[in-house]
């Protein structure tokens, strides 16, 4: 039984505990958060994010590409108003980075489904 509850849905669990570093850079300022998950939560959070987001290579050697705001829903209009960073750790295993350039509409609803604050 892990010795935290759930961030998500908040209740102990059997297995091992994962983590998420979501972060959220606008205008300078950063929103950042540590959650201790399970890795199901963990799993179903990373894919239900509302935006699209890249993984980043262990090197960085892909960071180039994301220039021009690909983690942005059709239709935004400026998809360099704020940076949207996660690290996602599942127990035992390396760990998975993430990236998407959003507009300001995406980075509030990015903000909502991580519970950081703007």
């Amino acid at each position: 039984m892990a010795l935290f509850p759930c961030e998500i849905h908040l209740s102990r669990y059997q297995g091992p505990s994962s983590a998420a570093y979501p972060a959220l850079l606008v205008n300078g300022t950063s929103s950042r958060k540590h959650l201790r998950v399970c890795e199901p939560c963990l799993i179903a959070k990373v894919d239900e994010t509302p935006v699209p987001l890249q993984q980043i290579m262990d090197d960085g050697s892909n960071m180039e590409q994301f220039s021009g705001g690909q983690g942005c829903a059709s239709g935004c209009k400026d998809p360099t108003f704020a940076a949207f960073f996660l690290a996602a750790y599942k127990r035992g295993a390396e760990g998975e980075t993430y990236y998407a350039s959003v507009c300001e509409r995406c980075s509030l609803l990015l903000a909502e489904h991580w519970g950081l604050e703007l």
